[in-house]
């Protein structure tokens, strides 16, 4: 592992993501409350990741 490759996983693991700061419950409250509003009506079969592109 090279010593970018660690800072890259420091820097995740501290910040909580890419975005570099830890998630307010609010933001997942947010997401939560779209899913089951009649404006998410449409949508089937869909991952939402409400994860402050931990996965990108």
């Amino acid at each position: 592992m090279t010593s970018v490759a660690i800072v890259d996983r420091t820097v995740h693991q501290k910040y909580g993501g890419p975005i570099q700061r830890v998630s307010d419950p609010a933001e997942a409250a947010a997401a939560v409350a779209f899913l089951v509003s009649p404006a998410a009506s449409y949508i089937t079969g869909a991952v939402l990741d409400s994860n402050g592109g931990n996965t990108a």
